[in-house]
């Protein structure tokens, strides 16, 4: 498929170089599968229903039980980061096209709550439940203690990556911290400030790190060794 270069997209897809890679290398998504962990994933937007099968959908209550429901959204922020994800190609309504990958499949697997809030028990039981029961390639988890080191969900985050799954994080919505400071005054939460994490934080349309986005300091030689 070739996308059109003077299509209209957002600015993040114009940073990235989206549809000149998708172009250059012929992708667009088709035969990846990711799963969205979050608030849930509404089966009605039009900009995703054609890429979330029904049957893809898994709910949590905040123990990290198995809740049987039909997939929804009742905050909007799992739908929202799906549409990021891979939202149409040609979008409903007079928007620019948003959607990095228009054809990946998602699976939608609710471990927030409509307040937005979530246990690392409800986190760590959908992290389990996508690694032993789908075929799903990435894990997207945009969410984030505020802020907190903490190694809770590494031990599932890590069986995830042994099977075979990418996760992405979130780094945090708490601002950057002081310029001085060290690795324990990082504003980062779980699991995106996890090394085995690909994690990330925001930019505006000038490619500056927005402040809200949480940032952090790290010793690469005592972080990750010598190279």
């Amino acid at each position: 498929e070739s996308f059109e270069e003077d299509q209209t997209v957002t600015y993040g897809l114009e940073q990235m170089g989206v549809l000149e890679a998708q172009d250059q290398h012929d992708v667009d998504g088709d035969g990846v599968t990711v799963a969205i962990f979050d608030s849930g994933l509404s089966p009605d937007h039009p900009d995703i229903e054609d890429q979330f099968p029904d049957e893809n959908w898994q709910d949590f209550d905040s123990e990290g039980n198995l809740v049987d429901t039909e997939p929804f959204d009742n905050r909007g922020h799992g739908t929202n980061v799906a549409g990021i994800v891979g939202g149409a190609a040609e979008p409903a309504g007079d928007v620019p096209r948003y959607g990095v990958a228009p054809e990946v499949e998602f699976w939608g697997v609710r471990v927030l709550g409509d307040d937005g809030s979530g246990t690392f028990a409800r986190i760590n039981a959908g992290i389990e439940f996508v690694t032993e029961n789908t075929d799903v390639d990435i894990a997207a988890m945009s969410l984030s203690t505020s802020p907190a080191q903490t190694g809770a969900a590494l031990e599932p985050i890590n069986n995830m990556i042994a099977a075979g799954i990418i996760p992405s994080g979130s780094a945090g919505n708490e601002g950057p911290p002081p310029a001085d400071a060290g690795y324990e005054d990082s504003t980062t939460g779980a699991p995106g400030d996890y090394f085995s994490v690909l994690g990330s934080g925001a930019v505006d349309s000038n490619n500056d790190p927005a402040g809200f986005s949480s940032g952090g300091f790290i010793d690469v030689d005592e972080a990750f060794g010598p190279f």
